[in-house]
């Protein structure tokens, strides 16, 4: 009962409902405070100042052409206005923030929902082809590269995550920001397996790298 309100367990109906909320409560709150920074003044004939939401323009009086106390006084009154408004869009604009928070939560908890299953299929498809593509070189390199590819996947996921809280990302790409990475190793592994390729035969990449230091070579001009 204590976390059954935390976004984690919650269901996705439960998550659609209540980004279906967070939403409703941010259009209500931004039309509030547009409402709120909108509310006209305007200089009547006492000089005081009248909030009213339907001004017309022909009701308003030039400021120059009042006297000086009633400046004063118009001044002093808009001064006092300006700061509530102030205050009330700042206390707006710090509860819309945190409002936006949640919303971000809720869509990463709901695509969590999805890339968490993937994740298992794309890490199945990079471990399987290391072990069936296994030369000589023992069980020692495959199992070093799978545990680079889950410690990578492990990072891209967390800092994929938090920049979606921080609000620098999108939740769908932050989230499977991994899984785009991931994916492209994925079908390339299962390719070399299906080809019986030796990529993770440490003669391999001697060979290579011996092939490369040989293009080399006969490109560099002779000396006479």
């Amino acid at each position: 009962d204590i976390f059954k309100n935390r976004e984690e367990m919650m269901t996705i109906r439960q998550l659609e409902q209540g980004l279906d909320s967070l939403n409703l409560s941010i259009q209500k709150s931004e039309a509030d405070r547009v409402t709120q920074s909108l509310r006209g003044i305007r200089l009547t004939n006492d000089s005081s100042l009248v909030r009213n939401d339907t001004i017309k323009p022909d009701s308003l009086y030039f400021f120059d052409q009042i006297g000086k106390m009633q400046q004063n006084r118009a001044l002093d009154k808009a001064i006092n206005l300006s700061r509530k408004n102030k205050e009330y869009n700042q206390r707006t604009i710090k509860q819309l923030e945190g409002k936006l928070h949640r919303i971000n939560v809720h869509n990463i908890n709901w695509h969590k929902k999805f890339f968490l299953g993937f994740s298992c299929i794309i890490l199945f498809f990079v471990g399987a082809p290391l072990g069936a593509i296994t030369r000589k070189g023992g069980y020692g390199f495959p199992t070093v590269i799978a545990l680079g590819f889950f410690v990578m996947f492990f990072i891209l996921s967390t800092v994929g995550e938090k920049m979606v809280k921080s609000g620098s990302l999108e939740p769908w790409q932050g989230i499977w920001l991994s899984s785009f990475v991931l994916i492209p190793l994925a079908i390339f592994l299962t390719y070399k397996a299906a080809k019986d390729s030796s990529i993770t035969d440490a003669d391999f990449y001697n060979k290579l790298w011996q092939q490369i230091i040989g293009v080399f070579k006969k490109k560099a001009p002779s000396k006479a």
